[in-house]
This record gives C-alpha cells, structure tokens and sequence, in this order.
C-alpha cells in the first residue's frame, strides 16, 4: 500500500485436505476387569490427520489421560459397567463424524462367594418360599438352577427369588455367582427345601 503506514500487509490460509479412507469410529472390543486393577488402555480406531478422534465418557467413572489418543489409558475406574465413546470427526467427508461405544466391566475382588442360604422345611399346602442367596456386586452376576426336584424359580438372577410348585420331598436348588475375571469366579453352593405332607390339613 505504497508509502501508507499499512504499507505491505499479508494473510495466510490453511487448506485442510481429509482422507475418505479414514476408517469409520471403533471404539474397539469391550473389557472385563477385576480389583484392584482400575487401569486400562483404549482401543480405538486411528485417525489421518486433520481428521480428529475424541473419547468421552458417557456412564460410569474413569478418568481419560489424553482424550484425542487412539490408545490412550484410562484410570480411576469404578466398579460397574464404564462407558466410553470414541467419536471421529473427517470434516467434509460423506464419513464426517461417527462415533463407537465401548463397554469396560470392572468386577469387584470383595463379592462374596456364593452361598444358597440355610435349607429350609415347608409342610403342606405351603408349597412357596423364598431363597436366601449371597448377594452379588454388578456387574457380577448370580443364577438359579433346580438340580433336583421341582419348583420354578420366579427370577433365576434375584438373590432373594420366590420358588413356586415345590413337590413334596426334597427339592435342590444351587446358586452360581459369575464375577468375571476375579479369582474367586464362577463359586456356587446349594440349598435343601424340603416340603412335607401334611396328612390332617385344618
């Protein structure tokens, strides 16, 4: 601009160019863990620079070291279920923005064993009742089976589920307690109902 004071100014602009090749968000597969280990490194798909990924969580606990790393790790994580989404952004591409969820299962070292309860004794026309099962830290996970008799479990993953249609005898039931990777997994125990004939019901 000649002898003006704002005689030569200049300006630059950065063109972007993103890669339609970038791979779509995967958040990698699901983790199960167990205490005291809180720590895990992520999985999620690489990204072509000026492409940018970017980890959030979305339900639980856990604290992102570096939110924009593929593999970055993860600390602090709480017992439950943790969830975290890896979202891509390729600018202008028909793939612009996807995202992928995964799931990180932290067990709990401390669940208790499995334990079914005390056997219990029923009489006729009394042919209910309800177990008394070791209660179970998410997301850990209890079941019922009959191993011998009869009687149907109203909600075969409830501690404390009702039993109906006991037969007279002795009916068995056993309670499995899933903890995932944790040493003291996949424990059960059983329990003993036995239901007796009253011959001079009132």
């Amino acid at each position: 601009n000649g002898p003006c004071a704002n005689g030569v100014t200049l300006d630059r602009v950065s063109i972007f160019i993103f890669d339609q090749q970038n791979p779509d968000a995967n958040a990698g597969a699901d983790q199960d863990l167990c205490t005291p280990n809180t720590i895990t490194t992520l999985d999620g798909s690489p990204v072509t620079f000026p492409a940018i990924g970017t980890w959030v969580l979305v339900n639980g606990q856990g604290v992102i070291t570096n939110a924009n790393a593929p593999n970055t790790t993860v600390t602090n994580l709480g017992v439950g279920v943790n969830t975290f989404r890896w979202t891509v952004d390729n600018g202008p591409c028909t793939n612009g923005v996807t995202n992928d969820e995964v799931n990180i299962a932290l067990f709990d070292l401390n669940n208790q064993q499995a334990g079914a309860g005390p056997d219990q004794e029923l009489c006729t026309p009394n042919t209910s009742t309800t177990l008394a099962g070791s209660a179970v830290t998410l997301p850990a996970q209890g079941t019922w089976i009959r191993v011998q008799g009869f009687g149907t479990v109203t909600d075969p993953n409830d501690p404390n589920t009702t039993v109906t249609g006991l037969a007279v005898g002795e009916n068995i039931f056993q309670w499995t307690v899933d903890n995932g990777p944790c040493t003291n997994s996949g424990t059960s125990d059983q329990v003993s109902i036995f239901v007796y004939f009253d011959e001079n019901p009132l």
